[in-house]
């Protein structure tokens, strides 16, 4: 999935939900979704496809699912949702769209596959077709703390319950029995709310200047495999996640002309005996030529900036 560099909104915007947040977390959110172009661009693209499209003329197997599913209970629409979508090839964004990051439309989405933020994004549309309110939906960013990759789901909020759609997963589940995926933000056509656990609550409350750099969500494999000979930049480690953040900001304002438009990235890692460590990364690059020349003009700015090349996924 794409990288996306979040600021959070201006203080007016900011706004805290008083429903049970998201794995029990807690959530700052906005109504602003200027930060997410790509989310932005799903949402115009497919409703000019849904606007321009001729009956039996595209998506015939999306229109058929959706009417075999009206007037069902809610929670069969959930799980047949869940399993058809789930039958569709997991392909990469590389292999459908030969770029690191892309957010398919649902037609998209059927007629080539798609990686672990497609499938949320078509299930959403699906259940949106079927009378589930927006609000009641939204596509979760995460990380999987057991696997050490990232993920990307569908929550949707029934009955006091938030119920996950999951491309590993025939069956939905509440998300209070998944201990071990742990939101970064989440995102429906309306907002967005950022997830940080309890005690960190109050950094981005009393913050609001911070810059976010939220990580890639496609599946990875673990920290320090070298896939492919693609490489990326570190420029720090640090303890903690609000740590990296304050670093991704303190970078990006020391580096205007270097950095520009580069998405600044967040990772956890897990050390073993060092423990736990957040990385802040600088774009997804594919040769190693490439992040050393950004690493080379960090050394060599002043001040000089710390800056390694590390294999990325």
């Amino acid at each position: 999935m794409a990288i996306l560099r979040c600021g959070p909104a201006p203080a007016e915007q900011l706004v805290t939900r008083d429903a049970a947040p998201l794995f029990g977390t807690a959530e700052v959110g906005s109504h602003d979704l200027s930060i997410f172009p790509k989310w932005r661009h799903t949402l115009q693209a497919f409703g000019e496809e849904v606007k321009n499209c001729r009956p039996g003329g595209c998506a015939g197997e999306w229109w058929t699912f959706v009417e075999s599913l009206r007037g069902e209970d809610v929670m069969t629409q959930l799980r047949e949702t869940n399993v058809r979508l789930n039958e569709k090839s997991y392909v990469s964004d590389s292999v459908n769209w030969s770029v690191p990051d892309y957010w398919e439309t649902p037609f998209q989405f059927m007629s080539k596959g798609g990686d672990c933020e497609d499938y949320a994004i078509a299930k959403y549309m699906m259940l949106r077709d079927l009378g589930i309110p927006a609000d009641a939906m939204r596509i979760v960013v995460l990380q999987d703390l057991s696997l050490h990759v990232d993920h990307a789901v569908l929550a949707v909020h029934i009955g006091g319950t938030h119920f996950i759609l999951d491309n590993r997963y025939s069956d939905i589940v509440p998300a209070n029995l998944l201990p071990n995926y742990q939101p970064l933000y989440s995102i429906n056509e309306n907002g967005w709310w950022l997830h940080l656990p309890e005690p960190d609550s109050s950094i981005l409350a009393e913050n609001t200047k911070t810059i976010f750099s939220m990580t890639r969500t496609s599946a990875a494999p673990p920290v320090g495999v070298d896939v492919g000979g693609t490489f990326t930049a570190q420029l720090a480690s640090l303890p903690t996640r609000a740590a990296a953040i304050a670093a991704s900001e303190g970078i990006r304002a020391r580096y205007p002309d270097i950095i520009k438009d580069l998405d600044l990235s967040t990772r956890r890692v897990d050390l073993g005996a060092k423990g736990i460590w957040y990385r802040v990364l600088a774009g997804q690059f594919g040769p190693r030529d490439t992040a050393n020349s950004l690493c080379t003009r960090l050394r060599t700015a002043n001040p000089p900036a710390a800056c390694i090349v590390v294999a990325a996924w």
